[in-house]
C-alpha cells in the first residue's frame, strides 16, 4: 500500500471512529496521525526493511503498524515517548510473525519434497 493509499484509509478510519469529516476532532486525528507517520515511519521502515525479503513486504508491514495504532482506542491516550515505544513494539512483533510464517512455509515445502 502506497503512502497516499494509507492516508486515504486513515481518513476513512478517523471518519468511522466518531470524528466527522471537517470537524475539529477529525482534523486533529488526521493531523496527529500524519505527524506521527512523518516522524516515525522512516526509522520503522528501515528496521522492517532490514528484516524482510522485499521492499513491498516492509511497506505492507509499515502500514499494518500504523493501522494498529489507528485502530487502538488507547494509543492516542499515550504520551509521545510511549507512542514511539508502542509503534516499535508492534513493528518488532510483525517482524517476528513474518519469520514464523516463513519458517512454517519452508518446513511445509521440505515435507512436500
Amino acid at each position: 500500500m502506497q503512502r497516499q493509499q494509507y492516508w486515504d484509509w486513515a481518513d476513512d478510519v478517523s471518519k468511522g471512529s466518531g470524528g466527522r469529516e471537517g470537524s475539529e476532532e477529525h482534523i486533529a486525528n488526521v493531523d496527529g496521525a500524519e505527524r506521527l507517520y512523518q516522524q516515525y515511519a522512516p526509522t520503522i521502515f528501515a528496521y522492517l526493511r532490514m528484516h524482510t525479503s522485499s521492499r513491498e513486504d516492509a511497506e505492507d508491514m509499515l502500514v499494518e503498524v500504523f493501522l494498529a495504532a489507528l485502530e487502538s482506542r488507547y494509543f492516542p491516550l499515550l504520551p509521545e515517548p510511549a507512542q514511539w515505544a508502542w509503534l516499535w513494539h508492534v513493528a518488532r512483533n510483525k517482524t517476528i510473525d513474518s519469520f514464523r510464517k516463513r519458517r512454517s512455509q519452508i518446513h511445509l515445502y521440505k515435507q512436500c519434497k
